[in-house]
C-alpha cells in the first residue's frame, strides 16, 4: 500500500480544482479517513490477549480471594481494587484482585499468602 504524504496533498492547489458538485463526496472521503485514523489511534494497546476487567460483587471477590465476606467488608476501604457503587455497595476489580494476590488471571488458583491474614 502506498502511503500518501498528506502534507504534500494539502499544500497543493487541488482543493481549488475540485468541481463544486464533487466537494461533498471529497469531504466525505476525508472524514471517513479521519474517522479510521482516530479509531486506530484509540485502539487498546497491548498484545491483544489482555483479559477485560470486570466488577465483582463482594461474595464473588471473597470467594476469589479465599476470605470471608465479613472480613472483606471490614477491609474494603484498604483494598486498592475496591470501589463503592452507590452508598452501601462495594465492587471489586477482578484484575485488581489478581494483581493483589500475585498471580495472573490465566494462572491456576494458588491461594493467598498465609501471612496476609485472610
Amino acid at each position: 500500500m502506498e502511503v500518501v504524504n498528506l502534507k504534500n496533498v494539502l499544500a497543493a492547489d487541488w482543493p481549488d480544482e475540485v468541481p463544486t458538485e464533487e466537494i461533498p463526496e471529497v469531504l466525505g472521503e476525508l472524514e471517513r479517513a479521519k474517522a479510521k485514523l482516530w479509531a486506530r489511534l484509540n485502539e487498546p494497546k497491548g498484545n491483544g490477549n489482555a483479559e477485560e476487567d470486570r466488577a465483582l460483587k463482594i461474595a464473588e471477590a471473597a470467594k476469589l480471594m479465599g476470605c470471608a465476606v465479613s472480613w472483606l467488608y471490614a477491609h474494603a476501604e484498604e483494598m486498592p481494587f475496591a470501589f463503592r457503587q452507590g452508598r452501601r455497595s462495594w465492587r471489586f476489580s477482578y484484575l485488581g484482585i489478581q494483581r493483589y494476590i500475585g498471580r495472573s488471571p490465566q494462572a491456576g488458583r494458588r491461594g493467598l499468602d498465609a501471612g496476609r491474614g485472610f
